[in-house]
């Protein structure tokens, strides 16, 4: 009972979803839904959003994403810049949005509270739930990642995840399995040269209940991007 929605900001329009309804996915297997979408006349950056709403083990739940189009982003500025600062180039999360600087929290936006790993707060990064994308645009000005990641202690003991950096779709580093009350893992990744930076959340392997996982004060060193 696989359900998409599509919501599109003002002055778009939307067709509706094709087709508008899959009756179940098994696992390891995926559904393709598709609408004909078209923009005002003048367009910068909006954020096309996706719900999709499912049944799993008899249980109601839901997946959102988005997709940045229009204008690309520029690239990060010279230094260490913190990535709860930069725009996203796409966001899937797989229980409310991304939060900035909070844990996930539940299904609305906002609704996050301070980070914790291991019993230490952290004032910075990404609150995120299983399975989730973060995608940053670098435009290859960007050298280094580094981060301390973990299950949010909102789950207290709850939750099992594994944290993977991509850079322009290889795979640099995917953490073990991480579970809650465990204390942070650094990640520490060259990323020399990449025009796109994917963060990903998976679900440990079995199932994403209590999944909060936190991107810890994510930082990355960048220098001034090469000339185009």
């Amino acid at each position: 009972d696989v359900k998409p929605a599509l919501t599109a900001p003002a002055g778009w329009t939307a067709g509706a979803a094709s087709p508008p309804s899959v009756a179940r996915i098994d696992g390891g297997k995926s559904a393709t839904f598709t609408w004909t979408v078209t923009p005002p006349s003048t367009v910068d950056t909006a954020a096309l959003k996706v719900a999709v709403a499912y049944r799993q083990a008899g249980r109601a739940g839901s997946v959102t994403g988005e997709r940045i189009v229009g204008a690309v982003p520029p690239a990060p500025p010279a230094g260490q810049v913190a990535v709860g600062s930069l725009p996203f180039l796409t966001a899937t999360n797989g229980w409310g949005p991304v939060e900035r600087d909070t844990s996930n929290g539940e299904a609305a936006a906002g609704d996050g509270k301070p980070m914790t790993i291991g019993g230490v707060a952290y004032a910075k990064g990404l609150g995120v739930h299983a399975a989730s994308d973060v995608q940053l645009y670098l435009a290859g000005a960007c050298t280094r990642l580094t981060a301390s990641v973990g299950v949010d202690g909102e789950t207290g003991t709850g939750g099992s995840v594994s944290f993977s950096v991509a850079a322009d779709g290889t795979t640099k580093v995917t953490t073990p399995v991480v579970r809650g009350g465990q204390a942070a893992v650094p990640i520490d990744v060259d990323v020399t040269g990449a025009q796109v930076l994917d963060l990903v959340v998976g679900d440990g392997g079995d199932g994403n209940g209590n999944d909060h996982a936190d991107w810890a004060v994510p930082t990355l060193t960048c220098v001034t991007p090469p000339a185009r």
